[in-house]
């Protein structure tokens, strides 16, 4: 049974729906407001059709000591400062919305009321917290680096027991950067048949490949960080694209989307002409005279023009060995009236 496809305000996400791609800003706008609104006006500039970022309480999210304490502590953005990102994000026509990493940055965001809820690869096991998002009633989006597939199974059934009905699920592997080795990008067709609802892709890799390759395995939702440039990447340095990068990345998700195709396998209408043009008919290499027998000398399976389409290759045995009924002309397209059995 096919999943059925959601919704994420105006855009529809799933099968036959344009691939929904979101550019992550949550640690390369470095705790700077200015540099946060330059990355969703290039975000805009470059195709994404979200920007997403990270709501962290650092003292309620890391023990004091640890890198990601001390990181989240330089990134933290002021309630007023995210609202001024939103209000931004929408006036370009971006959704904009976060992961909360804890309970207090869960009432931020729901403060901030942004359109769509996000469970971040590390929280996915955060049971509490996965309900406490879900009774929210918003469309959530889970990563699933380092997770086994019955996990994201349970972490599913929790967040729809709590209420969330528009779920979607992104493979990651969360590796940074994350090596070609790594990726595993079957595992995506795997999750769909598997937990039947929208699969997306969240990349770690050091360039735009993967995403565009993710979306020829079934992703519906590419996710990549965007930076204003390598060096303003912060701690995403090496897993972020530039804006030039990110252009390109944009650029063949969409290729990808139309190489992908029906999956029906039959000739497309430009292909038609091709069928009459290119494929062989029999036609003759010499002048016939009526009342001979038709040997292999006198015929050959030939590409003519679309005035000369004879007899299908199919009839080549068939034909050796007739009488011709009239004179027939060198480099004619043959068909069946011109023949008579041999007596």
């Amino acid at each position: 049974m096919s999943y059925r496809n959601i919704k994420f305000l105006n855009h529809n996400i799933g099968k036959n729906e344009p691939v929904f791609i979101i550019a992550e800003i949550g640690a390369t706008h470095n705790g700077d407001v200015n540099q946060a609104l330059s990355l969703i006006k290039t975000a805009k500039k470059v195709g994404a059709q979200a920007v997403k970022l990270q709501t962290v309480a650092p003292d309620y999210s890391y023990c004091e000591g640890t890198l990601s304490h001390d990181v989240f502590q330089d990134l933290s953005l002021s309630f007023e400062d995210m609202l001024k990102m939103k209000n931004y994000a929408e006036q370009l026509g971006l959704i904009i919305f976060s992961t909360p990493g804890d309970f207090p940055s869960l009432e931020i965001v729901q403060e901030l009321d942004f359109p769509i809820m996000k469970i971040s690869s590390g929280l996915m096991t955060n049971k509490p917290l996965v309900e406490a998002v879900a009774k929210t009633g918003k469309p959530l989006i889970i990563s699933s680096g380092m997770a086994y597939l019955d996990e994201i199974a349970r972490t599913i059934r929790f967040a729809r027991e709590a209420g969330c009905s528009e779920l979607a699920v992104l493979h990651c592997t969360s590796v940074y950067p994350c090596k070609d080795d790594l990726v595993n990008l079957s595992a995506i067709e795997r999750m769909e048949k598997s937990l039947n609802l929208p699969v997306g892709y969240s990349d770690h890799t050091a360039d735009e490949l993967a995403c565009s390759l993710s979306v020829m395995k079934g992703a519906v939702i590419v996710e990549k960080h965007l930076a204003l440039s390598q060096e303003l990447a912060g701690p995403e340095k090496g897993t972020a694209c530039d804006p030039d990068q990110f252009e390109k990345m944009v650029a063949n998700v969409r290729r990808a989307e139309k190489m992908i195709g029906s999956g029906i396998k039959r000739p497309n209408e430009e292909e038609e002409l091709g069928r009459k043009l290119h494929r062989r008919t029999i036609i003759t290499v010499k002048k016939i005279p009526k009342d001979k027998v038709i040997t292999s000398d006198d015929i050959s399976v030939m590409r003519g023009n679309l005035e000369h389409i004879g007899l299908t290759p199919e009839l080549y045995e068939t034909i050796i060995g007739m009488r011709a009924s009239i004179d027939i002309e060198k480099n004619e397209p043959l068909n069946i009236g011109m023949f008579k059995i041999n007596k």
